[in-house]
C-alpha cells in the first residue's frame, strides 16, 4: 500500500529537552509515566489541553536530563509553544531538531524501537513514509494539524495501545481523560474503512457524523481509487460519505 502526499507525508518530527528537570518536567505534560522511560525503546504518549483533547502523540524516548519528542510535523511548533508557556521556572529547554524521521520494520543502527509495535525510528531525511498506512493497520491515530486538539486519547485508540497511564500522578488534563475512561463516557472510537472517490484528507468530516484521521490509498486492490481510512465516529455506521469519497466497513 502508497497514499500519495497527504499531512502524514510530513513524517515524524522531534522536540528535545535537555536539563536536570526534563523527564520530570515532561511528566506533567504527557498521558504516559516516564518513570519508565528508556534511551532506545520509545513508549507511546501523548500531550493533552486542558480540555482532555490530544495537541500531539507519538512516543517518548530518553533518560532523566534529556527527553525526546516524536510527534506528527504538522503539530511540532504548536506543542513547543504549549509547552514553552509552562517551561519558565523549569530547570530545562526545549529544542524542534531538525531532523526527519522514518519508520522502518528493521534496526538500522542508531535505531529506536517504538513499543508497542516492532517499528523502528531512524533519522532518513527525505525518505519514504508510510505513517498513514502503518496507522491504519495498527488501529491507532496519530494526531496531524487538521485534528489536533479535537478528541480525547480513547478515541484514537491511544489508552488501548498503552500510550495512557491512569495510575502515575496528575498531568494536563488528566481529570478529563480518567473521568470518560472511568465513567464509560467515550462514545466514538477509531472505525476502520474502506474508500472510494478521492483520497480524503485528514480532518475531512463525513455524514453520518465522523471525522478522517489517516488514508492511504491501496495499491493491492483491484480497483485503483480504493483505499483504506481510519475514522472518529459512532460504532456502527454502516456507510459514511464526504464531498468526493464514500466509506464502507473494512473487514477486521
Amino acid at each position: 500500500m502508497s497514499s500519495p502526499a497527504t499531512q502524514s507525508s510530513l513524517g515524524l518530527a522531534k522536540l528535545a529537552l535537555t536539563g536536570p528537570d526534563a523527564a520530570s518536567f515532561m511528566q506533567g505534560y504527557v498521558t504516559c509515566d516516564l518513570d519508565a522511560l528508556e534511551k532506545n525503546a520509545a513508549m507511546p504518549m501523548a500531550c493533552c489541553n486542558i480540555k482532555g483533547r490530544v495537541l500531539a502523540n507519538g512516543w517518548a524516548a530518553g533518560r532523566a536530563n534529556a527527553v525526546d519528542i516524536f510527534v506528527h510535523a504538522s503539530v511540532a511548533d504548536a506543542l513547543a509553544a504549549h509547552l514553552a508557556k509552562y517551561l519558565v521556572f523549569a530547570k530545562c529547554s526545549l529544542t524542534r531538531r531538525p531532523e526527519r524521521f522514518t519508520i522502518a520494520d528493521d534496526a538500522a543502527a542508531e535505531a529506536i524501537a517504538l513499543r508497542p509495535f516492532g517499528w523502528f525510528l531512524t533519522a532518513a531525511e527525505g525518505a519514504a513514509d508510510d505513517l498513514d498506512e502503518r496507522c491504519i493497520n495498527a488501529g491507532i491515530g496519530i494526531a496531524s494539524a487538521p485534528v489536533a486538539e479535537r478528541f480525547l486519547p480513547q478515541m484514537l485508540g491511544l489508552a488501548d495501545m498503552g500510550a495512557v497511564s491512569f495510575t502515575k500522578g496528575c498531568y494536563l488534563g488528566q481529570e478529563v481523560v480518567a473521568r470518560a475512561q472511568h465513567r464509560g463516557a467515550v462514545k466514538r472510537r477509531l472505525e476502520r474503512f474502506r474508500w472510494r472517490g478521492v483520497l480524503p484528507a485528514a480532518g475531512a468530516a463525513t455524514s453520518p457524523a465522523g471525522t478522517i484521521i489517516h488514508a492511504a490509498s491501496d495499491a493491492a486492490d483491484a480497483d485503483a481509487d480504493a483505499g483504506l481510512a481510519l475514522v472518529v465516529t459512532a460504532t456502527g455506521d454502516a456507510k459514511l460519505s464526504g464531498d468526493s469519497f464514500e466509506l464502507t466497513p473494512a473487514p477486521s
